[in-house]
């Protein structure tokens, strides 16, 4: 009768399978007692029940899964409260039994949805896809928890579905999918950030999953157990890691792209006083763009994670800057007052940027030796640099529109007027002065696009 009924049995919700177990268990259980033999053929078809079951599980769940992270959008979502239960159910590991994917109207769960996921200690914005892999994860739990003799099983199901996740989190952000499969113009720097953040809350659940599942397992399986996590963690690191060197390059395409059409154009010996004192336009495109950039890290990010991002950002300024500057000769003080008041510039804007060690004293040293004593300049205050970090602040997202690999990107920008919310505005330059041509030709490398107008956020 098991036989027969294996497919329907593998359909069945988890508390219905849950009962067909039991029932069948203490079944046999009192069938061993009263014949003093163990059933060993009615436990094996038991057990092939429970495997069928899991598999339709794990099937169906990765199916939905991947449907979800196509369509998705990789913007923040709210967290609704049964889900914010579950992780903290979790955390204790104290599993109630299955918990499906909640899509409840229920008004109170919905008024008590957060805007962040709190999970053992610490608060996250995350994806909807994110949230669907959490409350599948407890499916499987459940499934150890329950049916103990599905506990290797299970491990190699959960594996399965995080390095599922993460590749595919690779394919849709870092190598711009998204934009065919969800419709995105470009991968900014808010949906790289969003892609971190769910990561590092699959890294927390795997600590989770170690614990949980180790008194599960028979002793021979549980060295395969760390194996298994070990690997994973090192896989999601080294994602992550991918995810902050592209902002960096992010970052230098911007100063590429300012430093190469923008310093061109600056008469630094030029008599004219208007402007003096003040940074040059490319200068504050630049820092424009670096605190757009921030703003968002340091809305999504912790601090330790942010000064690792900005690391190898800060060591692009002390590089990339001098070499900037290298063929730049001023030969009257007018000339390098100008220089020093666009690096002294830069130089505040990066040191007041909160919570980051700063770009050393690189850039004030080459400053000294190539162009004099700094002193003469007039830096940034620190009053205009805080005003221009709270203008930033209502940009919620940086595409820099910068030559090639400014963002990913899987198609070019139709040729109409935009908004461009980031620092870097490749197309309008105060006039003809800069030149529409190369504008144009840096949009997205559309070498023949109209002109057309843009706005600065």
């Amino acid at each position: 009768l098991l036989t027969v009924r294996l497919e329907i049995h593998s359909k069945l919700r988890m508390e219905e399978f849950k009962d067909l177990w039991d029932s069948v268990l203490g079944f046999v259980v009192k069938g061993d007692q009263m014949s003093g033999r163990p059933g060993f053929e009615l436990r094996g078809a038991l057990l092939m029940q429970a495997k069928k079951f899991l598999e339709t599980l794990h099937s169906r769940q990765l199916k939905t899964l991947g449907q979800v992270m196509n369509s998705e959008e990789w913007k923040q979502c709210d967290v609704p409260f049964e889900i914010q239960a579950l992780t903290q159910r979790l955390v204790r590991g104290k599993l109630s039994g299955p918990r499906l994917f909640s899509t409840s109207s229920d008004t109170k769960g919905k008024r008590m949805a957060g805007r962040e996921l709190v999970f053992a200690g610490r608060s996250y914005r995350v994806v909807n896809s994110l949230l669907m892999l959490v409350s599948f994860l407890e499916r499987y739990l459940s499934c150890a928890t329950q049916f103990s003799a599905l506990s290797s099983s299970v491990l190699s199901k959960i594996t399965e579905m995080f390095r599922f996740y993460n590749e595919r989190t690779n394919s849709l952000v870092l190598q711009a999918e998204a934009c065919k499969t969800a419709g995105l113009k470009r991968i900014n720097t808010k949906n790289l950030v969003l892609a971190s953040q769910s990561l590092s809350v699959v890294m927390s659940l795997m600590d989770i999953v170690k614990k949980i599942l180790n008194p599960c397992l028979p002793e021979k399986y549980q060295p395969h157990l760390n194996v298994e996590i070990e690997r994973l963690m090192v896989e999601y690191e080294t994602h992550k890691k991918r995810i902050a060197d592209k902002f960096a390059d992010m970052i230098q395409n911007l100063i590429d792209y300012c430093c190469k059409t923008g310093m061109a154009n600056v008469q630094w010996d030029a008599r004219n006083a208007d402007g003096l004192g003040k940074p040059q336009m490319y200068m504050t495109k630049m820092t424009h763009g670096v605190i757009s950039m921030y703003n968002v890290l340091h809305k999504h990010l912790p601090n330790d994670e942010l000064q690792m991002v900005f690391v190898p950002i800060f060591q692009l300024f002390n590089t990339k800057v001098p070499q900037a500057f290298a063929d730049i000769e001023p030969t009257t003080p007018t000339g390098k007052s100008r220089v020093r008041v666009d690096i002294n510039h830069l130089l505040s804007s990066l040191r007041r940027l909160r919570g980051l060690s700063g770009p050393g004293d690189v850039l004030e040293n080459f400053l000294a030796e190539k162009f004099g004593s700094p002193s003469s300049a007039q830096p940034a205050s620190k009053e205009s640099v805080e005003k221009k970090i709270a203008r930033s602040e209502e940009t919620q997202e940086f595409s820099a529109q910068v030559p090639e690999q400014e963002v990913v990107s899987a198609h070019p920008v139709a040729p109409e007027k935009k908004e461009i919310k980031a620092s870097i505005d490749t197309a309008s330059n105060n006039g003809s002065q800069n030149g529409t041509g190369d504008s144009n030709k840096n949009l997205e490398n559309q070498n023949d696009a109209p002109q057309h107008d843009q706005e600065e956020t």
